[in-house]
């Protein structure tokens, strides 16, 4: 179960979806011109005067396979990218369990096969999945200094409660699974998110580094409300995706739960 970060999708964007066939492809998805196909709907248009009344960017609005309503405000248009917060977290929780799906690591491996510098400390025990929940009992310090090194502050920072034994929210742990992506996949996780992710799903999202060089995995991406609704339909569809099985359903299933 780590099922916190998909929960962050649906608090920090504004993205409503009704059913699970999304229209968007690669192709498609980059037009610069909302859809308002829902005429005169009261119950959109409510919606869409409370979200404008709170100064969010966008509102989507889905029913069966079509977009038939979008909303955006100021300068905003649906190929604007905006910080995304900590859907990040989201994200960073896909990527796992793509590697996963792609049997480049397991969420209940321990943490220290890839981080060698935990072997022999409190940390050791520390599995992937803890990471994910936020359980690992791991110190919390991050803010996200984007002159520092965060993959070095989050690895060294220590240990504060036994692994497993309490839930506690944190930006740390989310920074260390960088470290666990890169070593698992052999290479660069903003180019593994990139091949895996991002093109596949004809996202246009864009990452940011910090100053060791290290991908944010916690927070810190420019997305858009179309990005953010593909990534909710990529579990809505048990992880599937133009025929293509990106995510194994029994990820899908163990993050819904």
């Amino acid at each position: 179960m780590f099922r916190y970060g998909f929960r962050v999708v649906a608090l920090a964007a504004v993205v409503f979806i009704g059913y699970s066939n999304f229209p968007l492809t690669a192709s498609n998805s980059a037009s610069d011109t909302p859809r308002q196909s829902v005429g005169a709907n009261p119950k959109y248009a409510a919606l869409a005067a409370e979200v404008g009344a709170q100064s969010a960017s966008c509102m989507v609005v889905q029913e069966g396979k079509t977009i038939v309503g979008e909303w955006y405000w100021g300068d905003r248009t649906p190929q604007t990218l905006s910080e995304g917060f900590s859907t990040m977290k989201s994200v960073t929780a896909t990527l796992i369990g793509i590697a996963q799906t792609q049997k480049k690591l397991n969420i209940d491996q321990k943490a220290s096969d890839f981080i060698k510098e935990w072997k022999g400390t409190a940390s050791e025990s520390i599995t992937i999945r803890q990471l994910l929940s936020m359980t690992s009992g791991r110190r919390e310090v991050l803010n996200g200094n984007p002159l520092a090194d965060n993959e070095l502050i989050a690895i060294n920072i220590g240990q504060e409660t036994t692994p497993g034994s309490e839930w506690r929210y944190t930006n740390t742990t989310l920074q260390v699974l960088e470290t666990v992506l890169e070593r698992a996949v052999g290479g660069s996780v903003k180019s593994f998110a990139k091949e895996n992710l991002l093109t596949p799903l004809g996202m246009k999202s864009k990452f940011s580094e910090d100053g060791g060089s290290n991908m944010f995995m916690f927070a810190f991406w420019e997305t858009s409300c179309r990005d953010l609704a593909k990534l909710v339909q990529l579990y809505l569809q048990n992880g599937k995706w133009n025929n293509k099985q990106i995510l194994s359903a029994e990820f899908v299933n163990d993050a819904r739960t």
